[in-house]
């Protein structure tokens, strides 16, 4: 049961949802935010070149070929291949192959499915990406992105499933309190719920007509057009949409069936008049799809079922009498209130969601701007030069033949240099071509904190061991706590610390020069890195486009 609504909440994009699955199954404890973060903000989005790197983001070495039908069956497998659908090129995985079968995720699927090998082969497009995990696979914070989504989303589907659980103990002990007369009442509200439901991906069709969810959802035949339909004038009333105005009833019923009781007569007389008013509703909405727009919305079509349905149980029930009724005035303010709670949050809430969805959009086509490594080179030349020589300070990672140098100025006790050690290690891996400066701020003086770190730091760079280097830094800036004794009994360098001291106050003085005012503070190739880049755009650079950078 989880599972499935975890699947269901998670169909956002199935290009996402293959390559984070993929992940999976090499066991790379990744988040789907993460890789759908990575793929959504790729200057290449949709395309094998976003699949390839961002699986090398997350430590997997990959590559891409043309392969026949013939050699599929020597490749080892999971991998991933392009395939035919419906909806044209798609990404699948392929988790086993034989001479007579294959077993497959389909794009947009979360089962595995085994078919013929001679029907599998007629939708494969010849191009294969396989995976091979290395090392840096296992790096710390991908599993506590892991563990940090897991987390929200168990919160999330417990926030959901609250409201389902609430109802249905309600219509239990009803149901056993009552007996047959809470029959009627229980189908009531559990169509309420789900009128809920299903108002509430009429609400999401607003924020995202692109989702994968309604895609699905909506999937028909030649005649279900469900954002025909919902896009068209029609759609809303003095510019209310009837997607909110159909959640608020819903919602806004059940409310009141959760506050004033589930039965209570006089309640259920208001919504028989209630119902009156929606079949008024539902027969034009009927008229304006079949014979205006001659196209369906199947979400439409469920929510007017719902609405039938309901009106056939109110007038089916005996002990409602409508029109000897007397609705008592202290009835009436609870009723309204309960209808207009959801409609105002709905009216609140569901501008903030899309603005917000507008914002991913605009940073998708700002990254895509900073990719361009003529954009940058152009802002470079607008910021602060490197005017004092850098030349054999600090630490150096990568080749000292490298045609671009990123120097980056920190303090080892700074969490956003913490931070951004990550991505620059990332950035390394997947640069040959650049090699990594670290300058530190501390001085020489030992009431500085900085100090006693960066002479450690220093003296472990002075092994000329470039893989111990890496895991020194790793666990001093990766620790959750930074105790520097610790750190120093793990990495004895004896002697070699009272070798440091010329060494900090060179950085130290290079500081003052260059007139460092925060950390991190980065340069590339001379030039200050702008203000509007952070550390991790340069992880989309394309840095072979521009020698000169």
């Amino acid at each position: 049961m989880m599972q499935a609504l975890n699947n269901l909440l998670c169909a956002s994009d199935n290009e996402v949802n293959t390559v984070y699955m993929y992940l999976r199954l090499l066991n790379v404890p990744v988040s789907r935010h993460a890789v759908k973060s990575a793929l959504m903000n790729h200057p290449d989005a949709n395309s094998l070149l976003s699949v390839s790197d961002t699986i090398s983001g997350f430590g997997v070495e990959n590559v891409a070929a043309m392969v026949s039908s013939d050699e599929l069956d020597q490749i080892s497998a999971p991998f991933l291949v392009r395939t035919q659908s419906g909806e044209g090129l798609s990404l699948a995985i392929v988790k086993e192959i034989n001479h007579d079968s294959v077993t497959y995720m389909p794009s947009g699927q979360q089962r595995w499915q085994r078919i013929r090998k001679d029907v599998f082969l007629q939708d494969f497009q010849r191009l294969v990406l396989v995976g091979a995990v290395n090392d840096t696979t296992r790096h710390p914070k991908f599993a506590i992105d892991q563990k940090k989504e897991e987390s929200q989303q168990r919160k999330i589907i417990f926030g959901i499933l609250a409201l389902p659980l609430l109802t249905v103990s309600m219509i239990i002990l009803s149901l056993f309190k009552y007996r047959l007369a809470a029959i009627i009442p229980s189908l009531y509200t559990i169509l309420s719920l789900a009128g809920i439901m299903v108002g509430s991906l009429l609400l999401w069709h607003e924020i995202d007509r692109q989702s994968a969810l309604l895609k699905q959802v909506c999937a028909g035949g030649k005649r279900v057009n469900c954002d025909s339909i919902l896009s068209s004038q029609a759609s809303t009333v003095f510019g209310i949409s009837w997607a909110l105005i159909g959640f608020s009833y819903f919602a806004g019923s059940l409310l009141a069936i959760l506050t004033m009781g589930i039965m209570n007569s006089l309640l259920f007389v208001c919504f028989t008049l209630l119902s009156l008013c929606a079949l008024i509703y539902t027969a034009f909405s009927l008229y304006y799809q079949s014979r205006i727009a001659k196209q369906w919305c199947l979400l439409c079509l469920y929510t007017q079922g719902i609405l039938i349905l309901q009106a056939g149980l109110l007038f089916s029930n005996s002990k409602i009498d409508m029109f000897n009724a007397l609705i008592p005035e202290n009835l009436i303010l609870p009723m309204i209130t309960c209808y207009i709670i959801p409609f105002v949050l709905g009216l609140s809430i569901v501008p903030v969601i899309k603005k917000a969805r507008e914002g991913e959009e605009y940073q998708k086509s700002l990254a895509h701007l900073k990719s361009n490594a003529q954009v940058l080179k152009a802002l470079l030349y607008t910021q602060p030069m490197v005017t004092s020589p850098a030349n054999g300070l600090g630490i150096t990672l990568g080749r000292e033949d490298a045609r671009h140098r990123l120097i980056k100025v920190c303090n080892p006790y700074c969490g956003p240099c913490a931070s951004a050690h990550v991505v620059i290690d990332e950035i390394l891996a997947g640069n040959p071509d650049l090699q990594i400066q670290i300058i530190f701020t501390a001085s020489d003086d030992d009431r500085d904190r900085k100090a006693a770190p960066a002479r450690h730091l220093m003296a472990v760079s002075d092994s000329a061991d470039e893989e111990l280097l890496k895991q020194a830094l790793d666990d001093w800036y990766l620790a959750e706590t930074k105790d520097y004794s610790v750190f120093a009994a793990k990495y004895p360098v004896h002697d070699k610390l009272q070798q440091q001291g010329s060494k900090i106050k060179a950085m130290r003085e290079w500081c003052d020069l260059m007139e460092i005012r925060f950390t991190p503070t980065f340069f590339l190739d001379g030039y200050q890195l702008p203000r509007s880049y952070q550390i991790g755009d340069l992880k989309k650079l394309r840095w072979a486009a521009d020698e000169d950078i």
